[in-house]
């Protein structure tokens, strides 16, 4: 779903990608609770916590700026075990970063309304529409402009399949200054990028995507 979406909106565009793997280590905590029968969760109540000292992935995209900073944050969580968790923030449509603070009515599509966007999967379970809430209430950037820090609260209702799910995630970067590492070349059907990403021993990997859009 939300990888999907990704590939459509990030590769078919216009723009630069720039992907920088900068972290020591990175830590996630997604806990979420479905309704009876709900798809995308199976109705479960779990608390999943990723950490790339673990030899987990955690990748940030971090997209379409405005004034410096994004109105998208896509998190795609995954660990050794094969659980994976993708959430995604978006105020892209409100014309303004993301921010602290309440919003309501979001959509996992917005475009062209004017609404946030949010979107959830568990594995490759996702749901075709969202309505959601969702509070943000830790958000910091580092001095390069990374994701540092991140807390958010969501209640979401799914279609056409009902139920609901409310859950939170926690972000908590420890960057470090990065050292040499390789360059892949992407080309893209809208011009090309370059993937920076570092990998300790054993460990996982942390990969920062940015997008110029805006």
């Amino acid at each position: 779903m939300i990888g999907q979406w990704l590939r459509i909106r990030d590769f078919v565009s216009i723009c630069t990608l720039a992907l920088t793997g900068v972290s020591h280590a990175a830590v996630a905590t997604v806990m979420y609770q479905g309704s009876a029968g709900e798809f995308v969760t199976q109705g479960q109540t779990e608390t999943v916590r990723f950490d790339s000292n673990e030899g987990g992935v955690i990748t940030i995209a971090q997209l379409f700026p405005v004034d410096g900073q994004p109105t998208v944050l896509d998190f795609n969580l995954n660990r050794t075990d094969g659980t994976r968790v993708a959430v995604r923030f978006s105020s892209t449509q409100l014309g303004a970063p993301l921010a602290v603070g309440n919003y309501t009515d979001a959509v996992r599509n917005p475009f062209p309304e004017v609404l946030p966007g949010f979107d959830f999967a568990v594995g490759n379970r996702g749901s075709n529409e969202y309505r959601a809430d969702f509070t943000i209430t830790q958000l910091s950037y580092d001095t390069g402009g990374m994701l540092s820090t991140f807390e958010a609260t969501f209640d979401a209702e799914t279609a056409p399949v009902p139920g609901t799910i409310i859950g939170s995630i926690s972000y908590t970067a420890v960057t470090a200054i990065p050292e040499p590492s390789g360059l892949l070349l992407l080309v893209t059907l809208g011009g090309a990028g370059f993937v920076r990403m570092r990998r300790r021993g054993d460990r996982g990997l942390v990969i920062y995507r940015n997008s110029n859009c805006g």
